[in-house]
């Protein structure tokens, strides 16, 4: 078995490399060179009052918060359960 024999397969797997690697190179310079539309983010108005203060301003923020700590509570409080059926699942009943 001659040495240029082995190598064969070595630089099959170079070339196939290389092909792999230019056609990546062209597909990420076209993205690059490709025109990006920008599509806007319609920001809300801002409210009437801008003082930050304001009864109403604070009670409206103290409800979102509380609403967005009660959907992070369910969603956490579905994870808790489903990590504990998974354990109670690993271990075989006696």
């Amino acid at each position: 078995m001659s040495i240029e024999r082995t190598f064969e397969p070595w630089e099959e797997m170079q070339r196939h490399g290389q092909d792999l690697a230019d056609r990546l190179a062209q597909g990420f310079s076209g993205l690059i060179q490709s025109p990006m539309s920008h599509t806007s983010f319609a920001w809300p108005s801002p409210s009437k009052s801008a003082n930050p203060f304001d009864a109403e301003a604070i009670l409206d923020m103290g409800n979102r918060l509380s609403r967005a700590g009660a959907e992070f509570g369910a969603s956490l409080n579905g994870v808790v359960h489903q990590f504990f059926r998974w354990v109670a699942g690993t271990f075989p009943a006696r």
